[in-house]
């Protein structure tokens, strides 16, 4: 996570050879970061479902929630072969 990072993605609908989507973009500081190392890029599908409580909040009353994480995979870019400020490209396949 990156304060004050902006995250550009162009999902222009390519399928990969085994029919899933690609999702490729870039992340963008405000300024140039001086990373202790390798800049990883994570994505990650978690479901959040209600276990318990009203369906609608009101006062004192709250819903319980439960995060299930389905899946993530991560891409590692090279601190030395980009700077943060013009982009830290990533490309998933979904």
């Amino acid at each position: 996570h990156v304060a004050g990072s902006q995250v550009r993605c162009d999902d222009s609908g390519r399928r990969t050879r085994d029919g899933r989507q690609a999702l490729e973009g870039s992340l963008r500081s405000s300024r140039d970061l001086a990373p202790d190392g390798d800049y990883t890029v994570q994505l990650r599908c978690i479901r959040t479902y209600r276990v318990g409580g009203p369906i609608v909040t009101s006062g004192s009353q709250r819903s319980t929630y439960k995060e299930e994480l389905r899946w993530q995979e991560a891409v590692i870019v090279p601190c030395a072969s980009v700077r943060s400020s013009t982009g830290v490209p990533f490309a998933f396949q979904i």
